[in-house]
């Protein structure tokens, strides 16, 4: 059987056909869990922690200039 992750494009009837068991859906309608090559791991793992860190420099950006932008809003 081949690899699922390379069968992405196709309708989901036909992909949900390239997984193994383990790669199922638990219920019906949730995602399936392909596996993934290692590196593609490591890639999503970065993305997230990149996602993470600029989501928290975000918002530590809003908190520590809050009484600056209420001031210039005039927000009491």
């Amino acid at each position: 059987m081949a690899r699922a992750d390379r069968h992405w494009h196709l309708p989901w009837d036909q992909y949900v056909a390239t997984l193994k068991p383990h790669e199922l859906p638990t219920l019906p309608g949730s995602p399936a869990t392909p596996d993934h090559a290692p590196w593609l791991r490591v890639q999503y793992a970065l993305t997230g922690v990149l996602v993470a860190m600029v989501g928290a420099l975000g918002n530590a950006a809003v908190t520590a200039n809050i009484t600056s932008l209420q001031g210039s809003l005039e927000i009491p």
